[in-house]
């Protein structure tokens, strides 16, 4: 996750580092590392159509897009983290990995994740 704040602007970084350093609120049983949940996609899913918008969309400084991965800075009700959602391969998966762990926005933070990669949608109407 470091990897996404070294492209964030200057105030912003500061604001991560303060987090990163035990600024963070989150609960004592959130681990600073962060958690990682699958989340079934449904078949076919395309992650490439869903990674060219996200790159023809970028918000320089909060985001980052691989071909691979999306990467978002978040503050959801004062608790900032990092979002990096990768594709499984092989499996109907998307792998969602969230730093720090913060068990009190856990359920927020998935539930948007599955609204921006249309998790919910039939690919087959799309």
């Amino acid at each position: 996750m470091q990897n996404l704040s070294a492209g964030l602007e200057p105030d912003y970084r500061l604001t991560l580092r303060l987090k990163r350093t035990g600024r963070a609120q989150r609960s004592k049983s959130g681990n600073p590392d962060g958690s990682e949940i699958d989340l079934p996609c449904k078949s076919p899913y395309d992650w490439q159509a869903i990674m060219r918008f996200y790159q023809s969309h970028l918000i320089r400084g909060l985001e980052r897009v691989t071909a691979n991965s999306f990467e978002r800075v978040f503050d959801i009700e004062g608790r900032t983290g990092i979002v990096r959602i990768e594709k499984m391969v092989g499996v109907p998966q998307l792998k969602v990995h969230i730093a720090p762990d913060q068990p009190e926005i856990r359920a927020d933070v998935i539930e948007r994740v599955r609204k921006m990669f249309d998790l919910d949608c039939d690919p087959m109407v799309i």
